[in-house]
């Protein structure tokens, strides 16, 4: 089910390292969806044992810039922006899944 509102993600790679974070202040967990299709589409599990997080959100966002219409804007973590409709996903880059959700209190 997608929730509406602010929202962040970012993405850990095979190191466990994070990316910046991405927020949104009206997507929710359509970005959510968006950053794991993203994913799943462009990286090859087997070919991105070398790709940082950090490289991977430069990526997405130059791929959302041309796909979605959305405002969205860059913190250093999930703390450096409002996430407090839906919280920050984190997302691995090896498997495309939330390997980490930081619920809003």
């Amino acid at each position: 089910m997608t929730k509406e509102g602010k929202i962040s993600v970012a993405f850990e790679d095979a190191w466990e390292r994070e990316s910046v974070a991405l927020f949104s202040d009206t997507m929710g967990t359509e970005l959510v969806k968006f950053a794991q299709g993203f994913q799943k589409t462009f990286y090859n599990p087997a070919l991105i044992t070398n790709e940082s997080a950090g490289q991977v959100m430069v990526d997405f966002i130059s791929w959302m810039v041309h796909n979605v219409e959305w405002k969205l804007y860059l913190g250093m973590d999930e703390t450096d922006g409002d996430n407090s409709d839906c919280g920050h996903y984190v997302i691995s880059i090896v498997t495309g899944q939330v390997v980490r959700h930081d619920e809003v209190c």
